[in-house]
């Protein structure tokens, strides 16, 4: 898996699942769900800038892997309290609580089809929100 992959899915989830210091673990988990679940950077790219892609199976179900790997989904939920009260490490979310808690109440309902649908649904919902902050330079991985 070249590295402009791992940094683009990085800069796609990181915020989304994790205030962990450790960036290695969430290298490692990346790697681990790209495994089973292969993703391109181009999917990673449309997931983030384009609102209107449609994505396949195996690309929701990567999503819903790494979630669970970083605990922010769970028996086939959306961890709302878990996003919220790491969201609060995150500097550029720290000072939105009230953004982050809207957000999650919203969106941790999201149902889809299968466990990867709506592990999907809701880090796409959690996107629209604007509560879900990406580095700049993703849109060059």
């Amino acid at each position: 898996m070249n590295s402009s992959l791992i940094f683009g899915i990085i800069c796609l989830l990181g915020a989304l699942i994790t205030a962990k210091a450790d960036m290695n673990d969430l290298i490692d988990t990346i790697k681990v769900c790209h495994e089973t679940y292969p993703t391109s950077t181009t999917e990673v790219e449309k997931f983030v800038y384009d609102k209107t892609a449609e994505f396949g199976q195996v690309f929701k179900c990567h999503v819903k892997c790494v979630l669970e790997k970083e605990s922010a989904f769970k028996n086939g939920k959306f961890d709302d309290q878990a996003f919220i009260k790491f969201s609060q490490e995150i500097p550029s979310l720290k000072n939105r609580h009230a953004d982050v808690v809207k957000a999650a109440e919203e969106c941790k309902n999201q149902n889809g089809t299968n466990e990867c649908e709506t592990a999907y649904k809701t880090a796409k919902c959690l996107m629209n929100h604007d509560v879900v902050m990406f580095l700049e330079t993703s849109k060059k991985a």
